[in-house]
């Protein structure tokens, strides 16, 4: 290929890639990073958050069995703006004092995108099958780095047992639930959790210890939508 219809492609190919990318959402990223390194955040977040509306939208035909109570933006580490949780109930259970057992659902989105309510719909379904389901949100790369998302996360198991008594949950019986990227964070909880030195390793010593019985359930409180 002779050198000047060489640049003129690769010239070509560089308009139509910055033509492109201004076709994408503005979506924060770290003005340090280099350009293509930019645009390849930018690229993946709005792919995953176009493929998670395309599936919030096929979960939302489907209805619970049972009416359900969600509570929402609930803060689970002090001052961080970031780490909100959703928590969905059948509305039932804060009425007869039961305790539900808790699926942490982790979301996913390539470290980089995603948010707690991707797949609300799919939560409140399996709410409504007997169980308590919480959905926190993390810091996402490339602002946030390793292991500052495990740090977030560990804190939810704090929280619900600090707020045991305000919500139908048993802390005791947890399971990690979560997709994509959030399976993977999940994992790395549960290795801390049967393995004290990689928990260690991490900074995060003691991350699912045996919690105690928890007390009777108090009526929830927070901004609820059923």
């Amino acid at each position: 290929m002779r050198p000047f219809f060489a640049f003129r492609v690769a010239a070509l190919l560089l308009a139509a890639f910055a033509a492109f990318a201004t076709t994408l959402p503005a979506i924060a990223v770290p003005a340090q990073l280099p350009l293509d390194k930019r645009l390849g955040v930018r690229l993946i977040r709005a792919t995953f958050e176009a493929g998670g509306a395309r599936t919030r939208r096929a979960l939302e035909k489907h209805e619970p069995a049972v009416e359900v109570t969600t509570v929402e933006a609930l803060p689970y580490r002090e001052d961080d703006p970031v780490a909100l949780l959703d928590i969905h109930f059948p509305a039932s259970a804060a009425e007869d004092g039961k305790r539900l057992p808790v699926v942490i659902w982790i979301h996913g989105g390539a470290w980089l995108s995603g948010s707690r309510q991707d797949a609300l719909p799919y939560f409140r379904l399996i709410a409504a099958e007997g169980y308590a389901v919480v959905a926190p949100d993390y810091s996402l790369a490339p602002s946030a780095t390793f292991p500052h998302a495990l740090r977030q996360l560990s804190d939810v198991r704090v929280w619900l047992e600090e707020n045991a008594d305000e919500f139908p949950i048993d802390p005791g019986r947890l399971f990690l639930a979560g997709d994509s990227a959030g399976a993977q964070l999940d994992a790395q909880l549960a290795a801390m959790g049967s393995n004290p030195g990689h928990a260690e390793d991490v900074g995060i010593p003691g991350v699912w210890r045996r919690s105690p019985a928890p007390p009777a359930p108090r009526p929830p409180t927070g901004r609820r939508r059923r």
